[in-house]
């Protein structure tokens, strides 16, 4: 049987020992000559472990001494379960030990106190309960005058007179009671809500119960199971009810919640994780489980989560909130109860909100809008039939002009006309073939419908079908026209310079190969910016000259000076600042004396020669 309460008889000696185990050292409780003792005021305990006890040390002016009878038990409290489970938790193994051991603590102290063959503090063991049973009713014997006197004496309230009592009573005058008769003196005590005297109706009441009155025995009680039999080792427990009391069978672990058969057989290296039933539900395992989001790095939702009128926001400052699917999986806003799916867009005070919404479930619509790559100012967009969304000029009037470039479509594959490619992307391209003019070599193509014409061109989707490939370098303008319009073909010849807008004409509508005639250029016209040249000139004594940079402003080729017209001296700097190599199959010559710079390095290949006089 697990011990849970040491005796000592006091010595003078303050510290004593207690080895058994506890859940917590507030369960730890000493009594001395039955009167329970406070912790911090009476004694204190030290040396404290839930598995080994610890030492009660008594304070100054508490130390018991013979024969006071000290007693240390464990009063496991049981009035709150170590943990408690909801629906959903995680079972940890730390959370079933404390419960069971709750338990199992609870257990051993009440078997002790039923076994006991003396009285602990707040139960009387079946001995002394024999033994109170033998006195008999108003028995004195065992206490002499002077104890009773003495005993009367020290209570702070036994209704009896004490020394101090009679010698305030003496200092009353004789007769100080003669105002009120002994029927008004009864009338007041009776009235009185806590007299701490027996009124005549409690006097009748108590006249009518006959001497050892009521249940002597556990089993004798209403609300208990009538005997014993079958119930060794079982546990007391409140009914389901809650109306009365009752035997269960409460199973504890043999020895260690590893030293079970269904559990795992050990608890190395188990620390923080939870206990789960198996996949196979015969047994029970260790698995690590988050608890909180924040420590979860991968979490992942076991079922929809409901926001109810909450949100879901960051607390970073300017943070994003991405949401990323998977693969080509999308972020989809559903419909629901009759509801088309709708993207609201709140204005900054969210009083205001702009929705763009899906097409009604009877129009049976499943496609997708591409945006295009840029932004054209001031053109809306428009699509195609495959839903890829393109810029084009407002207004049902305008003329915009396209340009080509390679379509990867059959008969595509080039970006001009080259002889053999029937098929081009149009930079702004209509809705069909009678919304574009077309012209190759001055000649007007008939639009056609469908992607295959026999004759003219058609459109598909960005690209423009010729019924036969145009001729290599053939001239051609294609315009796009806001409404498919009949335009007349104008006659040849007619289209004047008046009739194109100053500055129109690009640097594209010239043909790469036109030659330019120079009559065509004013004289002077040709200004220093126009020319092509590689830096601008440092300094008055430059001149243009070509190098591996093209055309630059460089220093004059060294030659003679002089004053006037003079052609005596040959001048050259002091300083070589930049790195310099020999031109291959030349010599150098130099007026020294010459510095060549830190890092800086001129080179004199082989054959070459550089001299300084």
């Amino acid at each position: 049987m697990a011990t849970t309460f040491v005796e000592y008889t006091g010595d003078g000696n303050a510290t004593k020992a207690f080895s058994f185990p506890s859940i917590q050292q507030s369960d730890i409780k000493v009594t001395v000559d039955e009167v329970l003792k406070s912790s911090g005021t009476h004694y204190n305990i030290t040396s404290y472990t839930t598995t080994g006890g610890g030492n009660v040390v008594f304070t100054a002016g508490n130390i018991p001494t013979s024969p006071a009878r000290i007693v240390i038990s464990r009063d496991t409290n049981v009035d709150v379960a170590k943990a408690t489970y909801v629906a959903g938790s995680s079972v940890k193994a730390a959370d079933l030990n404390a419960n069971h051991e709750q338990l199992l603590f609870a257990a051993q102290e009440e078997q002790n106190v039923v076994n006991s063959t003396t009285t602990v503090s707040g139960l009387m063991s079946a001995a002394d309960k024999v033994k109170l049973d033998g006195i008999e009713p108003a028995a004195t014997a065992d206490q002499t005058a002077s104890e009773i006197r003495t005993l009367v004496e020290s209570a702070s309230d036994s209704n009896v007179f004490t020394d101090a009592d009679h010698s305030k009573l003496n200092a009353i005058e004789a007769g100080a009671t003669a105002d009120q008769t002994a029927s008004e003196i009864r009338t007041l005590v009776d009235n009185a809500s806590d007299s701490n005297v027996f009124t005549d109706a409690e006097k009748s009441k108590l006249a009518g119960i006959s001497p050892g009155a009521g249940a002597t025995t556990f089993t004798n009680l209403s609300d208990t199971p009538a005997n014993f039999t079958g119930a060794a080792g079982k546990t007391l427990k409140v009914n389901s009810s809650g109306n009365a009391v009752e035997f269960v069978t409460v199973t504890t672990p043999a020895g260690n919640f590893a030293g079970l058969t269904d559990t795992p057989s050990s608890l190395t290296g188990q620390g923080g994780k939870t206990v789960k039933v198996n996949s196979g539900g015969t047994a029970l395992e260790f698995e690590t489980v988050s608890s909180e989001v924040v420590s979860d790095t991968t979490p992942q939702l076991g079922g929809n989560l409901d926001v109810q009128t909450n949100e879901i926001t960051t607390s970073t400052t300017n943070g994003n909130i991405k949401v990323t699917p998977n693969g080509t999986g999308v972020v989809e806003i559903k419909g629901a109860g009759g509801a088309d799916g709708t993207l609201q867009l709140n204005c900054s005070a969210n009083s205001h909100g702009v929705k763009i919404k899906s097409p009604p479930h009877s129009a049976a619509q499943s496609y997708t809008l591409t945006l295009p790559s840029n932004i054209v100012s001031g053109q809306f967009l428009k699509t195609d039939a495959n839903g890829n969304l393109s810029w084009a000029a407002a207004g049902s009037q305008t003329i915009a002009i396209n340009t080509l470039s390679s379509s990867s479509g059959s008969g595509g594959g080039s970006a001009t006309f080259n002889g053999s490619a029937t098929r081009f992307t149009l930079s702004n391209p209509g809705s069909n073939a009678q919304a574009h003019l077309v012209s190759i070599n001055g000649v007007i193509q008939k639009p056609n419908s469908g992607t295959s014409p026999s004759e003219g061109f058609a459109i598909d989707g960005n690209d423009i079908i010729f019924a036969s490939a145009p001729a290599s370098g053939a001239d051609f303008f294609i315009l796009t026209i806001g409404l498919a319009i009949s335009i007349n073909t104008p006659a040849d010849d007619t289209v004047t310079s008046a009739k194109i807008v100053d500055g129109t004409i690009v640097n594209a509508d010239i043909n790469a190969s036109a030659a330019i005639a120079g009559s065509k250029l004013a004289d002077d016209s040709i200004t220093e910016a126009k020319l092509d040249i590689h830096a601008a000139p440092s300094g008055t004594d430059k001149v243009l000259g070509y190098t591996s940079n093209g055309m630059e402003w460089v220093e004059s080729a060294a030659g003679a000076t002089g004053g006037g017209t003079d052609k005596i001296f040959w001048e050259n700097g002091q300083t070589v600042t930049t790195n310099y190599t020999i031109t291959n199959g030349y010599n150098a010559m130099s007026a020294g004396p010459v510095t060549i710079n830190n890092g800086v390095a001129v080179t004199i290949g082989t054959g070459e020669n550089w001299t300084i006089v």
